[in-house]
């Protein structure tokens, strides 16, 4: 496919990967352009998957969707571009030196830090950072887990409930490992 080549909304789902009712809720919400026309037949610029990819990596590092709605904001196309360019790189050089694995989970990371295996860094450390916002400083509802005597986990709330899951695997998974080394 071409570089200027235009999209369906069919063809625009099928390359990022996300379903036609969340592109349209990143439109209606403004994080992604609409269309430049409607009617029958619309078609979106090449970019506009360019900024759904990025917006789903910068999402797979856990940045907040409103943020990322902001940073995408702030970039014309070949801003995303480059910006995509570069995460696919630090990606793909995170993986090499993880010897060709996936950057890794929370669970991941405890096993490192527990000394169990080696991870790569988190995918959000190779983030750029995030420019302050008047809701940086908001007041914020923290839980607080004990995992072990001498370890706690802290939990910013609400969270989305896929991320409620993960938390809770992440703190199976915590329990288990420090029992492990006991």
């Amino acid at each position: 496919m071409s570089e200027n080549e235009e999209l369906t909304l069919k063809d625009l789902c099928e390359e990022s990967g996300l379903p036609e009712r969340t592109v349209r809720f990143y439109m209606a919400k403004g994080i992604i352009p609409p269309a430049p026309r409607t009617g029958p037949g619309v078609r979106y610029p090449r970019a506009h998957l360019t900024r759904l990819r990025l917006l789903r990596k910068w999402q797979d590092a856990q940045l907040p969707l409103e943020q990322i709605g902001k940073l995408l904001a702030g970039l014309d196309d070949a801003g995303v571009e480059r910006m995509y360019r570069s995460q696919t790189a630090q990606t793909a050089e995170t993986a090499r030196a993880a010897g060709g694995s996936e950057v890794g989970s929370a669970t991941d990371y405890i096993r490192k830090a527990l000394g169990k295996t080696s991870s790569p860094t988190h995918p959000a450390a190779q983030m750029p950072p995030l420019p302050p916002t008047e809701d940086t400083f908001a007041r914020s509802q923290w839980e607080r887990f004990v995992v072990d005597d001498d370890v706690e986990i802290h939990v910013r709330r609400p969270l989305h409930h896929t991320k409620n899951r993960r938390v809770e695997a992440l703190l199976q998974e915590a329990r288990r490992l420090l029992k492990e080394t006991l």
